[in-house]
């Protein structure tokens, strides 16, 4: 009877020949509904259901090893008594699988597992985005045989697992037990899948290596297998090509000829470097049009590789030859003459630099006539190419000047600098206007800044120096030097000044050489106050004097005032000082250096107090320190030591002329603080006695900085 292929319809799961499933509900017949494979449902033993195909004729073929006749093969009593056997032992529920509409679904809900190492805006169980999933597959371990982060579970009678990581509620697999190890194993066999057998029962020849847990997958490997334990339940061997892999053993001889190989599929990128030699290239297979442009170039050709012979007539012209290909070393003694030389062929371009040298130059052959005009020109000359030894001395006299050749239109700008000019002698000014200027526009210019030192138009001599305001004139008719509107200082003004006496005002004129003016100065100290019970007499103790300076203008007109406060003057019974009867004198206060760049100087110590019980007068104080109050003799109801006197305070300041704090013409006036006088008293009929000590006088010190 003749045979035929069967032809029938499958559903997605279903393989030929009662091959093992491995997808959907038959490749999980025995596990448990937590199995690791894909499709992690309720099992079903595909086997138990009856074999409701043998009710009716099935189409003629051959399925397995299984013979199926036509229809005339089982009689319609046979039919009739297999159905009467079903209707009184009926099947236990309804079919597995059924269809609906055009697609296949189980006739129950499924749960289907997978995993994810990471979820982003994981809410409740779920995620709204696909992409807040990462790593997500049907598998709970990654390549390297670690255990995924997230395990998910989706409801469902499809019959295929859903890929949408948002279909699925995810939990973490650190909460949940039963996850007890992974087997990941290699080989580097060449062969085909059916040939590799698993690691459990190997195929011939081949071998397989566990991987350690936490190692990736070797470069080497070829295929992969893996299997889980979860639950005590250990699934199937799964077995994955580790990359897209052809070797010459799948390859049989002649299986790949031109026709399998589309236009252009083989690219440089397909060849590896050296993969193709002389033997792989048939005679004439590589002509022009099969060389891409710039495709050879000198890395492509070996060295002596072109000689003569392989050179077309004709074949290599100026467009042939790269800019700086041939050089001297490419080309043969004696091979160039004049003969190999086009008309015009040399030009400046076509000469290296330095390539022509005297040596290559037959004497005599060089004259006027081979030099064109205006070919030598500024730019044809290196710097520094023509020095005085290139010059034979004598060689250049104003015979080889023209008259007139040298005007100021061959001397290009700032071209004469200082260091060109070494004046061994005198230079004369003989023509009218001749000068050395700038800013003027002659001898008389009085009307702008500058200088002027020559002849004027008429050819007398002038010099004129300064401003519209300021300036030293001389004209040479008259023999006249007048100066207007300039200051003369002592000295440069960079030097300090200090200022004590306090008996006069000071005036310091300013030097136009500085350009900031530093001051620092201090008030002068209080006066000590008398001792309590001693009688009242005068004068009575005064505050320290201001220290100030003044910037005053040449009219008179004062400019700006800085002052230093003085210190305040001590009263009688200092209530503090010691108190009480026989009380001494308070202390006067010191005057504290200021830091801050203050000079040193300005340092000065309190009057001491007068002694304990003696009525003795206090010391005066040091520079801008207070007086020392008189000591208390005797007791009473007013007895108390005489208070001090007060520190006068320190200011500074530096005045800037460029930010128009002075000018030149300004002068400073200066005023030191006037020390406090003690206060005095009577005693016994000997009128003002002092008691209280003097305060310190001020402090002034000016400098000038030239920046």
């Amino acid at each position: 009877m003749a045979k035929y292929k069967d032809m029938r319809a499958r559903a997605p799961w279903e393989k030929e020949n009662n091959q093992r499933q491995t997808q959907g509900p038959g490749s999980f017949k025995g596990k448990s509904a937590g199995s690791t494979r894909r499709g992690g449902g309720q099992d079903i033993d595909w086997n138990s259901l009856p074999d409701k195909g043998l009710l009716l004729p099935k189409g003629p073929g051959k399925i397995g090893n299984d013979k199926r006749m036509p229809m005339p093969a089982l009689p319609p009593v046979e039919i009739e008594k297999r159905l009467k056997k079903i209707e009184s032992r009926p099947v236990a529920g309804t079919s597995l699988v059924k269809k609906v509409g055009d697609q296949y679904e189980y006739d129950k809900d499924f749960v289907y597992i997978a995993y994810a190492s990471a979820l982003s805006s994981l809410t409740n169980g779920k995620i709204t985005n696909q992409n807040d999933a990462t790593d997500f597959q049907f598998t709970p371990y990654n390549s390297s045989g670690v255990l995924l982060t997230y395990r998910g579970h989706f409801t469902n009678k499809s019959i295929y697992q859903s890929g949408d990581p948002t279909d699925y509620t995810w939990e973490s697999t650190a909460d949940l037990a039963g996850y007890t190890s992974v087997e990941r194993q290699f080989t580097t066999s060449t062969g085909l899948v059916k040939t590799l057998g698993n690691p459990t029962k190997p195929g011939s020849g081949v071998t397989w290596t566990a991987i350690n847990a936490g190692s990736s997958i070797p470069a080497n490997a070829i295929w992969y297998a893996e299997r889980f334990t979860l639950s005590g339940t250990t699934s199937n061997w799964s077995i994955t090509a580790v990359g897209a892999y052809i070797s010459s053993g799948q390859l049989v001889d002649s299986a790949v000829i031109a026709a399998k190989i589309a236009n252009n599929a083989i690219t440089t990128a397909k060849i590896l470097n050296d993969a193709i030699d002389s033997d792989k290239i048939a005679s004439n297979a590589v002509v022009t049009d099969a060389l891409a442009a710039n495709a050879v170039t000198a890395t492509q050709i070996a060295a002596n590789a072109v000689t003569t012979g392989k050179i077309v007539a004709n074949a290599i012209t100026a467009t042939q030859i790269a800019a700086d290909a041939i050089t001297a070393n490419k080309i043969q003694a004696g091979a160039i003459g004049v003969s190999e030389l086009a008309a015009n062929s040399v030009t400046a371009n076509a000469i290296a630099a330095n390539s022509v040298t005297a040596s290559e130059i037959a004497a005599g052959t060089i004259t006027a006539t081979q030099i064109a005009a205006d070919a030598i020109t500024a730019n044809s000359i290196a710097t520094n190419a023509i020095t005085a030894d290139a010059i034979t001395a004598g060689t250049i006299t104003a015979a080889e000047l023209a008259s007139n050749s040298v005007t100021s239109a061959k001397v290009t700008a700032d071209a004469i600098t200082v260091d060109k000019i070494d004046l061994d002698g005198t230079l004369s000014v003989t023509a009218n206007s001749g000068a050395i200027r700038w800013g003027k526009d002659d001898g008389d210019d009085v009307s702008n800044s500058g200088l002027f030192i020559g002849r004027n138009s008429s050819g007398s001599p002038r010099f004129v120096i300064g401003s519209p305001s300021s300036f030293i004139y001389f004209n040479g008719t008259t023999g006249v030097v007048s100066a207007i509107g300039v200051s003369s200082s002592a000295t440069t003004g960079e030097e300090e000044n200090f200022f004590t006496d306090s008996s006069q005002t000071h005036v310091l004129n300013l030097s136009p050489l500085v350009d900031e003016i530093n001051i620092q100065m201090a008030g002068a100290g209080g006066g000590g106050g008398r001792a309590g019970t001693s009688d009242n007499s005068s004068p009575q103790s005064t505050s320290g004097g201001a220290s100030i300076v003044k910037v005053v203008q040449s009219n008179g007109s004062v400019r700006a005032t800085y002052t230093a406060a003085g210190g305040a003057f001590g009263n009688p019974r200092a209530g503090g000082g010691g108190g009480g009867s026989f009380a001494a004198g308070q202390n006067g206060a010191s005057f504290t250096h200021p830091g801050s760049g203050a000079h040193s100087s300005f340092v000065g110590t309190g009057g001491a107090g007068g002694a304990y019980n003696t009525g003795a007068a206090g010391a005066n104080g040091g520079m801008g320190s207070g007086g020392g109050g008189q000591g208390q003799a005797g007791g009473g109801s007013a007895a108390d030591g005489g208070a001090g006197g007060g520190a006068g305070s320190f200011f500074t300041t530096t005045l800037l002329k460029a930010s128009g704090h002075y000018v030149s013409t300004d002068h400073l006036e200066i005023t030191v603080g006037l020390a406090g006088i003690g206060q005095h008293f009577q005693s016994g009929n000997t009128p003002n006695v002092q008691g209280g000590g003097h305060g310190g006088t001020g402090r002034v010190r000016i400098k000038g900085e030239d920046t």
